[in-house]
């Protein structure tokens, strides 16, 4: 199994200049998505998230681990 992979320093900023620029939040998981592919970890103070996004992601988290 592959560790789920988190944003480094440069994709952090370029998540940030986004959210800057587009004054919303979903610009960041945008860069987040782009950068890391489908699954990617984001790690915050007291809490940790996992997302998954895409269609196979949807159809895991919908129908398959049910």
């Amino acid at each position: 199994m592959c560790p789920i992979p988190s944003p480094d320093n440069k994709t952090a900023r370029n998540a940030l200049r986004a959210i800057i620029r587009r004054r919303n939040v979903l610009a960041a998981l945008q860069v987040f998505h782009q950068d890391l592919g489908d699954a990617f970890q984001l790690v915050l103070p007291g809490f940790s998230a996992v997302m998954l996004a895409g269609p196979t992601a949807n159809r895991f988290v919908l129908v398959e681990a049910r």
